[in-house]
């Protein structure tokens, strides 16, 4: 299983629609749970198979802006997590937790003007090889590039404000300063 499902927002949540926050936890979080809780019992049963599900780096950062979308990807960062190890050894289960990929994600969100695109976009064939290759490996967390794996460990060590202005600075930056190419 591959369960890429998600849709983000951008916005502050005073002018988000209700539905839309209700959709966004149900489309991100719910159903990905669902699914996986569907098919893991008869890879369980068989004693093999795999599961990806595509968090983010988001649900490392609690995002003004992005406040729906990041709690709804922490919710599948550590409902993975928690999955694998539930279904070891048999069954190998991956979060792959990537900054930006270039793809029409942002766009569909109301997120194109947000400057999200504009700093650790990556291609996603790169991802999805990445992937790939890392889930084969047996890896329950997965980072498809060195600088995923900076911006997702830094809320461990960082105190919580910074990890919150680091947040919102990505989503409407589109960057970490310290990540910073100049």
């Amino acid at each position: 299983l591959l369960d890429s499902a998600g849709f983000p927002t951008y916005g502050p949540v005073t002018e988000t629609a209700p539905e839309r926050i209700r959709d966004q936890v149900r489309v991100n979080a719910t159903a990905t749970a669902e699914l996986a809780g569907r098919l893991a019992p008869g890879m369980a049963e068989r004693g093999t198979g795999g599961i990806v599900l595509v968090g983010s780096a988001a649900g490392y950062y609690p995002a003004p802006r992005t406040a729906t979308y990041a709690a709804s990807k922490a919710f599948v960062n550590f409902f993975a997590r928690a999955l694998a190890v539930e279904l070891q050894p048999d069954v190998t289960v991956s979060v792959v937790c990537p900054t930006a990929v270039d793809t029409e994600f942002t766009e569909r969100g109301g997120m194109a003007d947000s400057g999200v695109d504009d700093g650790l976009t990556q291609d996603p064939v790169d991802v999805a090889r990445t992937t790939w290759r890392q889930h084969r490996a047996g890896e329950r967390l997965i980072f498809p590039d060195w600088k995923d794996a900076v911006v997702c460990q830094l809320p461990r060590v960082l105190p919580r404000e910074t990890v919150t202005s680091l947040g919102a600075d990505a989503f409407d930056n589109g960057t970490f300063p310290f990540l910073a190419d100049d």
